[in-house]
């Protein structure tokens, strides 16, 4: 298993856009910080799924979450 590793940067973002969610909607942020958090386990179990974009970063969308 490989550790994920996000810059500050993205790791504020992320928290902005949870509580972004949290605000439209109670308990959408936790939904959006889960499709994440799974998305990230992904990356963990198996890398090299997921293509080299810039050196050895390997992007990832976590998609569609449940919205309700």
């Amino acid at each position: 298993m490989r550790s994920v590793i996000f810059t500050q940067t993205a790791r504020a973002e992320l928290v902005e856009a949870q509580d972004w969610y949290e605000k439209k909607v109670p308990g959408l942020g936790r939904r959006f910080r889960a499709a994440v958090d799974a998305a990230v386990q992904r990356m963990s179990d198996n890398p090299r799924q997921f293509p080299v974009v810039h050196k050895k970063i390997r992007p990832r969308c976590c998609g569609a979450f449940p919205t309700r």
